[in-house]
């Protein structure tokens, strides 16, 4: 016999609703918080050790514009004042024009100086989202993760497993949430 899954992820009346989150970069520790917002328990499994540490692969900057801070700030309050905290606004940004008769001017780039956006390197962005995930009690974390299986478990849920520090794991949830090049 054959199930169908026709939820959409939400958990059976009475259950508590479950989540797996693949990857803790901004995309997965972002939808963990949002998910724990509405009262979901977030499992998120993580390759490396440290999801926060400096990677020169990945050694971008982000532009957290308007939309972005309204997340932050709808995920909690301290996330905006840790992003205004660690970052350059673009209203300091200046782009000089260099000609063969030397620095010609400065310009601030920003077209509507009403809306400030702020550039930050992306490890710590991670960390300031790693710090929020690691006090929300309906958030693990499981950093230094190799998956060995991915599976459809009982009643449409998925199952998840692997190991961390050569240590077995499982877990299981009603949505799983693919957030990174795991």
């Amino acid at each position: 016999r054959t199930a169908r899954c026709s939820r959409g992820g939400a958990a059976p009346a009475g259950e508590e609703k479950s989540a797996v989150v693949i990857g803790a970069g901004p995309a997965g520790l972002a939808a963990a918080l949002m998910l724990a917002k509405d009262d979901w328990n977030v499992v998120v499994v993580e390759r490396t050790s440290d999801p926060a540490s400096y990677d020169p692969s990945r050694g971008f900057m982000y532009l957290i514009d308007g939309r972005g801070q309204r997340c932050l700030s709808e995920l909690n309050p301290n996330l905006l004042d840790g992003l205004h905290a660690a970052s350059v606004s673009m209203m300091e940004t200046k782009i000089g024009i260099l000609t063969p008769k030397g620095l010609k001017a400065t310009v601030n780039p920003m077209k509507d100086n009403t809306r400030n956006s702020y550039w930050l390197p992306r490890h710590i962005l991670v960390s300031l989202l790693l710090e929020e995930v690691r006090s929300n009690s309906r958030i693990k974390l499981i950093a230094g993760a190799k998956l060995t299986r991915i599976h459809q478990g009982s009643s449409c849920g998925v199952d998840v497993q692997g190991t961390s520090e050569g240590e077995p794991w499982a877990v299981g949830g009603s949505l799983l949430i693919g957030a990174d090049g795991m």
